[in-house]
């Protein structure tokens, strides 16, 4: 059970994180980004959104855990709130494009 809250938690924290910015970055390339920020902002989106997830993960073990760690002053950066916020940040290419496509 202590494994599923914990599954839970990460996913519907990192939900919270990435859906604003998601789909606020998607509302701002379609409806009120000029064109030619348009025709910057949405293939850098769709490269963001084809890195697979392990490089990314790795990534942030190797900036934003430490950060956490240092900023949180943490035994270790390892929580389920650094989890939450690097799943957020994985998502949010992925939330932005498809919500862009939608939106067009």
């Amino acid at each position: 059970m202590p494994l599923i809250f914990g599954t839970l938690l990460v996913t519907l924290s990192a939900t919270l994180i990435a859906l604003p910015f998601g789909l606020g970055t998607a509302i701002f390339i379609s409806e009120v980004a000029p064109r030619w920020v348009k025709e910057i902002l949405k293939p850098i989106v769709e490269i963001l959104a084809g890195i697979p997830s392990v490089v990314l993960g790795f990534i942030g073990i190797l900036v934003i855990v430490p950060f956490f760690r240092k900023f949180l002053d943490l035994p270790t950066g390892l929580t389920a709130f650094t989890g939450a916020v690097l799943l957020g940040l994985i998502a949010i290419p992925t939330i932005v494009s498809v919500a862009e496509d939608a939106l067009n």
